[in-house]
């Protein structure tokens, strides 16, 4: 659950104080494992993040049913979500293309009746054992399924906010097996800021010139992600001691965020074989999905960027060679 204060700090915490003769009731004993669970989601929610920690891989069955095998993950809440062998999961209560996913549940089970009754009115049975799964959740509209899969929680509904995305089901059509595309969300811990991953040019080297493409390690925010012209610099010069001219997108483009929210397109018009070409991000300005500029410094030349520190400015320069692609 992304925020700038984790529910932990706004809660107090209290622990089991035991010494001889202290009497023990059922809060008592149920103390102990709520406190060491609130810590240990806690610690999920904050080093760890939300994603797929192992399996949970969607196969296609039939044209009605997909597989998806044991495995483990974490939702924004810190819980584990754990499927064992389970049975396939059924396409019918849903139109088809959906978004697959899971989320943590738990059931009662188990009823025993209590050693003592406090009253006539208590209850005769209680339930001895909490049992975990992960029940898969089917979400059929797109504009939802979006909001979920690149990550969009500030304009997630609040149902939404602990589904784990596991795949897009098709039809496979003809009576074809389903078409699987799978969304899969690796573990990314919030407390890591998100670095410059790729770009499509050597730093310092030389290549044709064609659009220049950086990607970054998770989603740029929803709306505030910064990226425009004036985040996005290009120069050209005829030498490295020329000077430097700016480097504008063609025919009144502008730099591009792709649907994953992860890779900046800059289109670039024909640049002279030779030329040096000088790329300048200002990532003080630009915002990642937790609302944080992403760790730019692109120290050394190597990838990816980053010192630890939120912001700075990331600069790389290559030569045109011998093939320009506009």
């Amino acid at each position: 659950m992304p925020s700038t204060v984790d529910p932990l700090t706004t809660q107090h915490l209290e622990r089991n104080r035991y010494f001889t003769g202290k009497a023990m009731a059922a809060r008592d004993f149920a103390a102990d494992p709520d406190y060491s669970l609130r810590v240990h989601r806690a610690h999920n929610r904050l080093c760890h993040g939300w994603g797929i920690l192992d399996g949970l891989v969607v196969s296609a069955v039939s044209s009605t049913c997909v597989r998806v095998s044991p495995g483990v993950g974490l939702d924004r809440y810190g819980r584990e979500v754990v499927r064992g062998t389970q049975p396939d999961v059924d396409m019918n209560p849903c139109s088809l293309p959906a978004l697959l996913c899971i989320r943590y549940h738990e059931e009662t089970t188990e009823p025993v009746p209590p050693v003592s009754v406090a009253s006539a009115s208590a209850p005769q049975s209680e339930y001895n054992r909490v049992r975990e799964s992960a029940e898969p959740v089917w979400v059929a509209d797109p504009t939802r399924w979006q909001k979920i899969v690149t990550n969009d929680w500030l304009n997630q509904s609040d149902d939404d906010l602990d589904l784990i995305p596991l795949a897009v089901v098709g039809n496979g059509g003809n009576g074809q097996p389903c078409a699987v595309e799978s969304v899969r969300q690796s573990l990314f811990s919030p407390s890591r800021l998100t670095r410059i991953s790729s770009v499509n040019w050597p730093h310092n080297g030389v290549a044709p010139l064609r659009d220049l493409v950086v990607g970054f390690e998770r989603p740029l925010h929803a709306t505030a992600h910064g990226v425009s012209p004036n985040t996005f610099l290009v120069h050209t010069a005829a030498s490295q001691f020329a000077d430097r001219t700016r480097l504008p997108c063609p025919d009144g483009r502008t730099p591009e965020l792709d649907s994953t929210r992860k890779v900046i397109t800059y289109p670039v018009p024909a640049v002279p074989v030779g030329h040096w070409v000088y790329v300048s991000l200002l990532c003080d300005f630009l915002t990642d999905e937790n609302g944080l500029p992403v760790d730019g410094s692109h120290l050394g030349g190597q990838l990816p960027s980053g010192n630890g520190v939120p912001g700075g400015v990331f600069d790389s320069w290559f030569q045109t060679g011998a093939t320009v692609t506009p």
